[in-house]
């Protein structure tokens, strides 16, 4: 017998309630990116997880790291709504949904990568 995981069970659910129209989280938003980047890939550490993205988006934080510009994190302890976003991260990645970041500061990360403060899922 096939053993189904228990992320496949609660998937639909999660897309239901992220996809009815659009999901917007919002913290502070000093840097916008409209919802026009695939996910890549998510990588998920004890404090923190890492987004990268494609295509890259110029913003202007400067946060000085290699990955400034395709990559954004998601602070475990800065976040409020880490795991609504993170939940909505993950959703957009499994159906290759469009993603635009809001961005405000700076995560040590790779020498500097913008810090994720809204995640916006689009059709």
């Amino acid at each position: 017998m096939k053993r189904v995981s228990r992320i496949h069970t609660l998937m639909p659910a999660l897309l239901v309630s992220v996809f009815s129209s659009q999901a917007v989280l919002a913290i502070k938003d000093s840097t916008p990116s409209p919802p026009s980047a695939t996910i890549e890939m998510i990588t998920t550490y004890t404090s923190y997880a890492a987004i990268k993205f494609s295509p890259s988006y110029l913003n202007q934080l400067n946060c000085g790291g290699a990955n400034q510009y395709d990559h954004v994190v998601i602070d475990w302890k800065d976040a409020p709504d880490k795991k609504a976003m993170l939940s909505a991260a993950l959703a957009a990645y499994s159906l290759q949904k469009k993603v635009g970041f809001g961005m405000g500061g700076c995560h040590t990360w790779k020498g500097g990568t913008p810090k994720a403060t809204r995640v916006e899922v689009s059709d």
